[in-house]
């Protein structure tokens, strides 16, 4: 009794070494993405890092090359730091397994018994079979349970049987990651949702992605910062769209910080999509001015270049209607939310004019003149879609 307490207590010490080490490793990534923001960002970005990580409050009497000195000397401190609590916990885990070099314990269908000195021991449990009971998994062989890789390497098959299956009245619940494909036939007339709705319904899903947010504040003047112009426009553009029944889908509906996968992992859900990604541009005069947008040109299949192309240049002729911000250029581009949105779904940025431009920035941050913004982007969509599902 007293050995498997002292067993738990090692188990349970070094759960938590792990739970503190696996929290250092993601702090430390986001020092280095600060670190690498401060010394080859713009001079706007370094500033903007630089506060974020002495704090406002800190740097108000310093000057700009002192802040940015101070902040890196914290970030390479607080990285020096995680070097020396690596090495900590390494030792940490050597001295655990060296006190209880005499144990086992039990995880899934193994048992691992540990013994310093020799080899670490793992043998299979044995499985208690009760006779004369069915065997659940063959009377239930039409349950469909996919983990995420299979979904994504297999879309377009997990597509097909899902639609086979409905025409039996089975229901299907697709969740983000977790049993994308799986039988509820229990449930059939309680449970819709985005894949059930998508196989009865073959419309286009609008992805919008509203720029930056969160700790990524985009590019700012005064006190204006791109993320919240970005998300204030998408917001109007879904509620234009909607009440033109249009399928609308934000990436982001609140200031949040997401990472690439999280702002296209929408396009693996529907099967006909496009994809808007919202942002401002700035640029070191003034007098640069009006809207642009951009498309993948690198090596991806020819038709989905040639959609996403067709897309921009039809985008950048009707926008011309609008009077508010001027057109610019329409053109190619490497942004990686075109590059991975485009590998699987028409996709464009559209840079919406120049906060550093006077009258772009006016318009730019005028409550109604961003409803204007976002109804001239929701008509262009609008006829755009009705020329896709006519064909032309």
């Amino acid at each position: 009794m007293y050995r498997m307490f002292i067993n738990y207590i090692f188990i349970i010490i070094f759960i938590s070494v792990m739970i503190f080490y696996i929290y250092m490793i993601y702090r430390r990534t986001i020092w280095d993405r600060d670190l690498t923001n401060i010394k080859e960002g713009s001079t706007l970005r370094k500033n903007i890092y630089a506060d974020k990580v002495l704090g406002e409050e800190n740097t108000v009497n310093l000057t700009e090359p002192d802040k940015i000195k101070n902040a890196i000397d914290k970030l390479k401190k607080n990285i020096a730091i995680f070097q020396i609590t690596s090495i900590i916990v390494l030792l940490i885990l050597i001295v655990v397994f060296f006190l209880n070099k005499e144990s086992s314990f039990d995880f899934f269908k193994y048992k691992f018994n540990f013994n310093m000195g020799k080899n670490i021991e793992k043998t299979k449990k044995t499985k208690k079979i009760k006779k004369n009971k069915e065997d659940k998994t063959k009377k239930n062989n039409k349950n469909i349970v996919y983990d995420d890789s299979i979904f994504y390497n297999n879309y377009d098959n997990l597509y097909k049987i899902a639609h086979e299956e409905s025409k039996t009245n089975t229901r299907y619940n697709a969740r983000e990651g977790k049993n994308l494909i799986k039988h509820l036939e229990k449930n059939k007339n309680k449970l819709k949702d985005n894949f059930n709705e998508y196989i009865e319904n073959d419309d286009y899903i609008v992805i919008i992605d509203p720029g930056h947010g969160g700790v990524d504040p985009g590019t700012l003047r005064e006190d204006h910062y791109e993320k919240n112009i970005n998300l204030d426009i998408s917001l109007k553009l879904k509620y234009f769209l909607e009440n033109n029944k249009i399928n609308v889908v934000l990436t982001r509906e609140e200031d949040e910080t997401l990472e690439l996968y999280d702002r296209i992992k929408h396009l693996l859900y529907y099967r006909k999509t496009i994809y808007i990604s919202i942002h401002i541009n700035s640029w070191k005069t003034r007098e640069v001015q009006g809207y642009d947008i951009f498309y993948y040109s690198g090596k991806i299949e020819k038709f989905k270049y040639e959609e996403s192309k067709k897309l921009g240049e039809f985008f950048y002729e009707h926008l011309k209607k609008q009077d508010l911000i001027k057109p610019r250029t329409v053109k190619d581009s490497n942004f990686n939310i075109v590059k991975y949105s485009n590998s699987i779904s028409p996709a464009l940025l559209i840079e919406l004019g120049f906060i550093t431009n006077d009258n772009d920035f006016e318009i730019l941050t005028n409550n109604k003149k961003q409803d204007k913004i976002a109804e001239a982007l929701g008509n262009t969509i609008i006829k755009y879609l009705s020329t896709v599902n006519k064909g032309e």
